[in-house]
């Protein structure tokens, strides 16, 4: 069976009655769903588990996984609809909808999916990372499972549920009308398997442990009551070593990790500009994919120019990172004490962002706003304390806070609904 060649890949000392664990990735294309994956697939086997991953970005994670001896297979899910064809919902439902929840054929399709990797592989636990048809599958069949969420991959159970586009045209009574019709969509696939349905559509999240990667203060949705955070997964010493640039009168550093586009190469030029008006300025500039010969435009003798990422941990050293607003490098700087200047480019950054600025330790602007807004907003931050202020404090609030604390508490959470499965089956 495909569980018995993923556990002769555990080492021979591990090798007992050990929980099997299938990994499910199925929304989103970031590389930090790969990096989170990674860490806890090292920590499961480290303790003997046998771990299948499967993957919504075949191409892209099977590079990082497979070298560290993961067996990954691709996830069932649905092609991401384009902007031009189907506009960005302003709910949560709306994103369910586009993902395949929209109509019966296609959600029992992905369930099916999922089916058959569960049959395949038959583990005693599911580790969901932002999959919810897995999810689905795994409550039809009574499955125990686990949510790793950053906030943003485990709404609030609200009805309806969140709006993540308030400054979209949209109505309430439309918002509930369309959940209403996701609900009926699940629950017309649960009638055919024989399961229980859904009273509501947050109940889809409510069969799975919810394990929130991440400090009350960066929940995209706001801190929870009674919510079980363990602590981000933040990944420091993965790509090449940097090192600060040099200068005669060492002043402010700056971390820049961004995505390559308009955005960027605006920030670039305006970060380029302080450099040159301020002999003590240090620049330290990531953006995976530029093409070399941008780069040289702006890398000089106080500004390197990264063009492949870099060890993270870097930025710990900066006074001011600038980001798109991803949640691991957020994490990353706001717990070390660094203000975070944002740029970010879709809604879960967007919100992020938005709780780092309610939190005064930090700015985001949007794409509109960055061409004529970012100069002004990068000298407000290097020169007012108050950000860096307000960063120290969160990070005094979780001193404690560390990956390998993280991971084994989410490990030990897997090892404890496998031993008592019929507690956690929805």
């Amino acid at each position: 069976m495909l569980w018995a060649r993923c556990l002769r890949a555990q080492p021979a000392s591990n090798r007992r009655t050990v929980p099997r664990v299938l990994i499910a990735w199925e929304l989103g294309a970031q590389l930090g769903h790969v990096l989170r994956i990674l860490g806890v697939a090292r920590e499961l086997r480290q303790r003997g588990a046998a771990v299948l991953i499967a993957v919504r970005d075949l191409r892209a994670a099977s590079a990082t996984l497979g070298q560290h001896g993961f067996a990954c297979v691709q996830a069932p899910s649905m092609p991401a609809p384009s902007i031009e064809a189907a506009p960005e919902p302003p709910g949560y439902g709306g994103m369910l909808a586009a993902c395949g929840f929209g109509e019966v054929s296609s959600l029992r399709a992905l369930v099916q999916g999922w089916d058959s990797l569960i049959d395949l592989f038959s583990p005693q636990v599911l580790l969901a990372d932002h999959a919810p048809s897995a999810l689905l599958a795994a409550r039809m069949r009574a499955l125990p499972a686990a949510q790793i969420a950053l906030g943003f991959e485990l709404p609030p159970a609200t009805v309806p549920l969140p709006v993540l586009r308030p400054w979209t045209a949209h109505r309430p009574a439309d918002i509930l009308a369309q959940e209403a019709r996701l609900l009926e969509v699940i629950n017309t696939l649960c009638r055919e398997r024989g399961a229980s349905g859904l009273d509501r559509l947050a109940d889809l999240y409510a069969s799975a442990a919810p394990l929130l990667a991440t400090v009350p203060e960066l929940d995209h949705f706001g801190a929870r009551e009674g919510g079980q955070y363990v602590g981000p997964l933040v990944t420091l010493d993965d790509g090449e070593a940097a090192l600060w640039p040099q200068a005669a009168h060492p002043g402010k550093r700056i971390f820049v990790y961004l995505r390559p586009g308009p955005a960027a190469e605006h920030a670039l030029a305006a970060i380029g500009r302080r450099v040159a008006a301020d002999a003590g300025v240090q620049v330290i500039a990531v953006v995976p994919g530029l093409r070399q010969e941008m780069a040289a435009q702006f890398h000089g003798e106080r500004f390197a120019v990264y063009v492949n990422p870099v060890r993270a941990r870097i930025a710990l050293a900066a006074d001011l990172a600038i980001t798109n607003g991803g949640h691991g490098m957020t994490a990353a700087a706001l717990l070390a004490g660094v203000p975070l200047l944002a740029l970010p480019t879709h809604v879960e950054q967007w919100l992020l962002a938005k709780r780092v600025q309610q939190l005064g330790a930090g700015v985001f602007l949007n794409p509109n706003q960055v061409e004529t807004g970012f100069a002004a907003a990068l000298g407000a931050m290097l020169t007012d304390d108050k950000y860096r202020q307000a960063a120290r404090a969160v990070a005094a609030r979780h001193a404690g806070v560390n990956q390998g604390a993280t991971l084994r508490r989410i490990a030990d959470e897997i090892e404890r609904i496998s031993a008592a499965p019929a507690a956690c089956a929805g």
